[in-house]
């Protein structure tokens, strides 16, 4: 008997069975299939780290820069206008702008546009950079071992 279908006899959970080593056999397949097209295009199989995606990252950092560099003088204007965080999320969601994968902004979002923003000559190069320094918040609840990352100061344009 099955949980999923109690009226299944010997021969449908047979049947199941037959079906599911199909489906196993074609996944298998696909996923050789796959790894052979990987290879023939010179990914190295089963290697990990920068190096092997070192491409990758260089490219989608230029592509980060390229649309921080697009949207500066709006996040300029923001500030301005003395907008917060949330606020110019909002403003952003208001006036029609998406994100590069054309999603809805979210806070988090913002913040790497605006550290993007405020230090694109101190980047150092892909895969060499040391992540941003942690440091205890010192709003957290007594007891509590809440980690923050350290952002820099606000651009300010006068």
């Amino acid at each position: 008997m099955a949980a999923d279908n109690p009226t299944a006899d010997k021969t449908m959970i047979y049947m199941h069975a037959v079906m599911s080593e199909w489906e196993r056999d074609q996944i298998s397949k696909r996923t050789k299939d796959a790894l052979a097209a990987a290879k023939a295009r010179g990914v190295k199989l089963g290697t990990t780290g920068p190096a092997n995606l070192k491409r990758n990252i260089v490219q989608r950092q230029k592509a980060a820069d390229a649309f921080a560099a697009k949207l500066a003088g709006m996040i300029a204007g923001f500030r301005a206008r003395g907008l917060s965080q949330r606020a110019m999320v909002n403003e952003l969601s208001t006036i029609g702008i998406r994100t590069p994968k054309g999603g809805e902004w979210r806070l988090g979002q913002l913040c790497r546009l605006l550290k993007r923003i405020a230090a694109p000559m101190t980047r150092a190069p892909a895969g060499t950079a040391a992540p941003p320094p942690r440091v205890a918040n010192p709003g957290a609840a007594p007891g509590k071992r809440s980690l923050q990352t350290r952002l820099p100061a606000p651009l300010i344009i006068k």
